[in-house]
């Protein structure tokens, strides 16, 4: 079993619409109160590695805002050592605490070091106001721009990703044009995540189609530089109309969303929030209270933890997965011959899911409560 305890220490620094884990401006996590803390946290990891799993911990929005970011990496690190390393992960960032600190650049830089960031990445949800429009702060498109030269002189490997919507694909020359000259390690291109969230659902109607994609098809797979590649040169497979024929072909009739979660990897995701509050979420989400680092026993917080268990997708909103319809009831009751794309399967189940419970609004809230 793996385990990642996400640990929120600031919010962020735009307000992103395609945002699935509904980050934005917050308080800042109280420093004093967190290291006095630090203890209780250890414990409670070295207790979830003995009876759970192994646990990765990770600061979650964008952590780089809090005033005194360094001084939490010193402390969590020499307390682990082991599971504060970032060596082949991609850090993200919108890059605008690195410029509008910069007289905390210097401490920054080394922290960052200090978990062995070397990979960072940025998101790009359009170009110039468009980006702007969309992550809901001025000048964010020109701050991205000189955060990835900035990095990218002291020694780090920046990479981009474009955050594909129906009303920017036109500007997706520009883009190019803007990314290609940038010392980037790594460009692609990617659709939304879906999860049931409001910001999520509303996004939905931005959701790029297959026609929309066509007339740039040649130029996407040749801007992307990784595995996203492969995904552009067969996209017509992750359009609605694909995936749910592909779903009614592979799914039997009683294969049930329990049991396609036990086929995806056993992972619990964990959250804490500013006030040592920690939750059952998936990827930095506060989907179910276990209860406060501070006020309650590790023990029970453990016993708690272990009774909801892994919520890598589905499990990760609703609970009782055998009380849900089957994938097959929720196709075949409104067959989907639309040609939005989807980044996997899962994804697209998972909306599939989320428009049927709409329809059942207490078999909804008994699952989610």
């Amino acid at each position: 079993m793996k385990i990642t305890f996400d640990i929120i220490i600031s919010g962020c620094l735009t307000h992103c619409r395609h945002c699935y884990v509904n980050g934005g401006p917050a308080k800042f996590t109280s420093t004093k109160h967190l290291l006095n803390n630090l203890p209780r946290i250890k414990n409670l990891i070295n207790m979830l590695e003995d009876k759970v799993g192994t646990v990765d911990i990770w600061f979650d929005y964008e952590p780089l805002s809090h005033p005194e970011f360094a001084t939490i990496v010193t402390a969590f690190k020499k307390e682990f050592p082991s599971k504060l390393d970032f060596t082949n992960m991609e850090w993200p960032t919108t890059g605008i605490s690195l410029l509008r600190h910069s007289y905390r650049n210097g401490v920054n830089i080394i922290a960052l070091r200090q978990l062995n960031v070397h990979q960072i990445f940025f998101t790009f949800a359009g170009y110039k106001d468009s980006h702007n429009q969309h992550v809901k702060r001025q000048h964010a498109f020109e701050d991205q721009i000189e955060a990835i030269k900035l990095l990218h002189g002291l020694g780090f490997r920046p990479s981009a990703r474009i955050l594909l919507t129906n009303d920017i694909v036109h500007e997706l020359p520009l883009l190019f044009q803007t990314l290609q000259t940038l010392p980037l390690e790594h460009r692609s291109i990617r659709v939304s995540d879906y999860v049931p969230t409001d910001r999520i659902r509303s996004l939905e109607q931005f959701r790029p189609t297959v026609e929309d994609v066509f007339p740039y098809l040649d130029s996407i797979i040749a801007f992307c530089n990784d595995h996203t590649q492969l995904f552009w040169e067969d996209f017509e497979m992750y359009s609605e109309a694909a995936l749910c024929e592909k779903i009614l072909k592979e799914y039997s009739a009683t294969t049930t969303f329990e049991d396609i979660e036990s086929c995806l990897p056993e992972w619990i995701f964990l959250t804490l929030d500013s006030d040592l509050r920690l939750y059952h979420g998936n990827a930095g989400q506060f989907t179910w209270y276990i209860g406060s680092v501070v006020e309650n026993r590790n023990k029970k917080i453990i016993e708690k933890i272990i009774d909801f268990g892994p919520n890598y997708h589905y499990a990760a909103f609703f609970k009782e997965l055998k009380r849900l319809p089957i994938p097959l009831e929720v196709l075949k009751r409104e067959p989907y011959s639309g040609r939005k794309i989807y980044g996997n399967e899962h994804d697209f189940l998972l909306k599939c899911l989320d428009e049927y419970m709409e329809n059942h609004s207490q078999l909804r809230k008994s699952l989610i409560q």
